[in-house]
């Protein structure tokens, strides 16, 4: 039973095996109840995606878009994806100083995170009861945490909000990290409904940036040496701003010293490597736990303060800042709501990076040169795909997975398993590249025919989505040859084009249904990916959000070990093919296919779905783009979208009989 208390669950609720029995703490991604378990009687804490800007919660208890915009929609599903995938993350670690995760399931609309309800008391609670602590209780506290973050960050994983508030020390005197900020961070840099408070004084100044290139382990140690700063002094850290504000006017940095303020408790060598840890450039401080752990405890000399990191801040050394310049402004409260501002003490700081250096877009050596062939040039070429049966799907034990990627369960006799499902192809044809420029503008020309002048797009001057009102296929905002795939071109545009050349060619050229897609993408695979299960090889078959870096400097958040040398689409057959010979059925533009989505696999999968634009609901997109991670990068992942809309990193192939 559901009951609800305004925009929470109410006392009482049940969710899954779980009794709901009140709120213990709520912020701007999330509310989290304390619960009991109704087959134990045990008391855990349970977490729920609930992003207040962007969501509301219907009399039924269902967490929703607050609108029905498709992009409103688009950003709430954003987060829900990236939660879900945090807490996969979360999940895999096993450290006595980490919250574990316990269970997760997903329920009205949403998305729950199980963790122990842990007796204890925070950080700042217990340093109120215990005045004076001495470096051996401090290093008692930190070590065992720094060994956490240490586990985390070998996963490529960043805490992103260590303050006292979130580390609790519990009844036996162990300290555990609280609160992982990671999707806060990630949604407030793509929503722009969303404000991402940071804590002044904890957080660095790289985390008030949009590109998050510049955030990495030593984002975690700054906050951590904030966290001993507190413990010494009992006061917070000068907020990074004021600062950099400082520093930017020549003035001495306003942090008042450790060395001065601990002199005779603490050793000089402990005090300078908290220091180093609360260097503003992040260019400055250690790069790994381990580093500053050895600093810590005397093991390490700390390396001197290099002056010119500090001026870099505001501009000075544009190279410390990957070609950017940034120039700080303290704006009045209610000042230039949705812009992309941080609210930090006090104040709203707003970034500018001024753009220093293009991202190159010089040629990428094709890793196979494969001749386009086709018996009309602007007829697209194809690859004779053979008849057979294949498991569509993921297995429920698949990373990343998405409920939408099995079968609607049956009982009885000829039940199918949860994540298991056998289909049939038969013999088709299919496009061997993705649908090019070159090959749509021949079929604009010879038709007159005219897409419409509106594309969600990557803005590369604010490194964010945006809707370009003056956006069609052929100003995407960055280079493109008759090579590349066209892109921003809608379900219902990709649909005239098969039409066209249906009508030219005299052959019956159409969209694949997601079937036949997925069944051409595995060409005999079963694994995560048609290359295999290594993630560092994603690069020489898929172009993929990766280590390349973009305009002003910009890295993605969610990326592949690898740089495959471009950070927008590439020319197709620019990596290796599939099994079958496809190129680019992972990565550079997502594909529309032909079939209409449904929530489980029942049978819309195999077949196309109306050619009328009001035919049916949202249509199924394949293969994920060179702006998505190698989670969204499976074979089995699939999405869905309205069929008028146009997004910068959507394009198509073609099939036919």
């Amino acid at each position: 039973m559901i009951k609800t208390d305004n925009d929470h669950l109410a006392t009482g609720s049940i969710l899954s095996h779980y009794r709901i029995e009140r709120v213990i703490g709520r912020g701007g991604f999330g509310i989290t109840y304390l619960a009991e378990d109704i087959t134990d009687q045990t008391k855990v804490a349970i977490k729920e995606y609930f992003p207040v800007a962007v969501a509301t919660r219907e009399t039924d208890g269902r967490v929703c878009s607050k609108s029905l915009a498709e992009k409103d929609v688009h950003q709430f599903d954003w987060g829900l994806t990236r939660f879900r995938k945090e807490v996969l993350t979360l999940a895999k670690f096993d450290h006595e100083n980490l919250v574990p995760v316990l269970y997760f399931f997903e329920a009205l609309g949403t998305v729950y995170m199980v963790m122990p309800f842990v007796e204890g008391e925070s950080l700042k609670l217990y340093l109120f009861k215990h005045s004076v602590i001495t470096e051996q209780e401090l290093l008692k506290i930190v070590l065992p945490l720094l060994d956490g973050l240490e586990t985390m960050h070998r996963v490529g994983y960043l805490h992103r909000d260590i303050k006292p508030d979130n580390i609790l020390i519990r009844e036996d005197g162990r300290p555990m990290l609280l609160d992982f900020g990671s999707t806060r961070q990630a949604m407030g840099a793509r929503t722009p409904a969303m404000t991402v408070v940071l804590t002044p004084g904890y957080a660095p100044i790289e985390q008030s940036y949009q590109d998050s290139s510049r955030q990495g382990p030593w984002t975690d140690i700054f906050s951590m040496g904030a966290v001993m700063y507190y413990v010494v002094t009992g006061k917070k850290p000068t907020p990074a701003t004021s600062r950099i504000l400082a520093v930017s006017e020549s003035e001495p940095d306003p942090l008042p010293s450790l060395l001065d303020i601990g002199k005779g408790k603490y050793r000089k060598q402990f005090l300078s490597a908290i220091e180093h840890a609360l260097r503003v450039s992040d260019k400055d401080r250690p790069r790994t736990v381990d580093e500053w752990r050895k600093e810590l405890l005397g093991e390490k000399e700390i390396p001197l303060r290099e002056k010119a990191n500090d001026s870099a801040i505001v501009g000075a050394e544009r190279k410390i800042i990957s070609g950017r310049v940034v120039k700080v402004m303290l704006l009045g409260l209610g000042a230039l709501l949705g812009m992309g501002l941080l609210v930090w003490n006090g104040a709203w700081l707003m970034i500018q990076l001024a753009e220093d250096k293009r991202i190159s877009e010089e040629p990428h050596q094709s890793l196979s040169s494969p001749s386009l062939v086709a018996s009309q040039s602007f007829e697209p070429e194809m690859v004779s795909i053979p008849a057979g049966s294949f498991m569509m799907g993921s297995p429920t034990s698949e990373w990343g997975r998405d409920d939408d990627e099995g079968p609607v369960p049956r009982v009885g006799a000829g039940a199918i398993i949860p994540g298991e499902y056998k289909v049939t192809v038969g013999k088709f044809f299919l496009g061997k590249y993705e649908v090019t420029v070159g090959e749509f503008r021949a079929f604009v020309s010879a038709s007159g025919y005219r897409t419409e002048k509106e594309c969600f797009n990557w803005d590369a001057s604010s490194n964010q989505w945006i809707t370009q009102m003056d956006g069609d296929w052929r100003n995407l905002g960055f280079p493109q040859t008759d090579r590349h795939p066209v892109a921003c071109v809608s379900w219902n545009d990709a649909q005239a084009y098969t039409r066209w050349l249906s009508k030219k060619t005299g052959k019956s050229y159409r969209l694949p249904t997601e079937a036949e897609w997925e069944y051409a993408a595995r060409a005999g695979t079963t694994a995560l990916w048609y290359w295999g299960k290594n993630e560092k090889s994603a690069c020489q078959y898929a172009n993929v959000a990766d280590e390349t870096v973009g305009p002003n400097g910009y890295v993605w958040i969610e990326k592949g070990e690898c740089n495959d040398g471009y950070f927008f689409s590439a020319p197709v057959g620019s990596f290796r093919p599939n099994g079958f010979g496809l190129y680019d059925m992972l990565g550079n533009v997502w594909e529309w296919t032909c079939s209409e989505y449904g929530e489980k696999y029942a049978g819309k999968e195999q077949e196309c779905s109306s050619n009328s634009d009001q035919g049916g609901g949202k249509r199924v997109l394949r293969g994920s783009s060179w702006s998505n991670g190698l989670w969204l990068m499976r074979v089995a992942d699939r999405e869905k979208y309205s069929p008028h809309l146009r997004y910068g990193n959507l394009g198509f192939r073609v099939a036919r009989d």
